[in-house]
């Protein structure tokens, strides 16, 4: 079965919930090399994208078609029937956060990197920043040292090019780095 990760498009939690997914799940994928796609909610919605049943559907609501794997954290995509295998919902501050979630009752170990990572994507597709936060990420800094969180901005800030390509470029580049990197 041909697989394609459908994620959000031009949306920090979408590129998080791929990565993890890659990074966490691959088990599901075996040596596949797998194809992103970034795709907004209405297109699934309206039908404007055709899915194919070996998809996995990240952080976009669940399609009308059977799909492989889809996993989703927002209120408006909550099922209304008992969900098949491989299908995933919760109200959650994000889906990258959900599907490590997922990950760590199949026995991931919860490192203080992955933890930091958790926290960081929370916090942006949650909006829970904390006044600190806010100071910490948008106005200049003094310091050196860069914290998880101001990472994860800086590396949003990469995927609101204009040029697609480039932005599938870094996409590319940051799938295939390791979470510390």
């Amino acid at each position: 079965m041909k697989h394609r990760i459908l994620t959000h498009g031009g949306c920090t939690d979408g590129f998080c919930s791929a990565f993890v997914f890659k990074k966490y799940f691959s088990n599901l994928l075996g040596d596949a090399d797998v194809e992103i796609i970034q795709l907004q909610p209405k297109e699934i919605q309206l039908g404007e994208f055709v899915v194919q049943p070996g998809d996995i559907v990240l952080d976009l609501p669940q399609p009308k078609e059977k799909v492989f794997f889809w996993c989703d954290h927002h209120l408006s995509a909550k099922p209304k029937l008992p969900l098949p295998a491989h299908h995933y919902w919760k109200l959650a501050p994000s889906c990258s956060g959900y599907l490590l979630e997922l990950a760590f009752a199949q026995g991931l170990i919860p490192t203080p990197k992955i933890m930091e990572f958790k926290e960081a994507i929370d916090i942006i597709d949650d909006a829970q920043y904390t006044p600190e936060k806010i100071q910490e990420c948008f106005y200049p800094q003094q310091e050196t040292s860069v914290s998880p969180l101001l990472k994860m901005h800086m590396i949003a800030a990469m995927f609101h090019a204009k040029d697609m390509n480039l932005n599938e470029e870094v996409f590319r580049t940051l799938l295939s780095l390791e979470l510390a990197e």
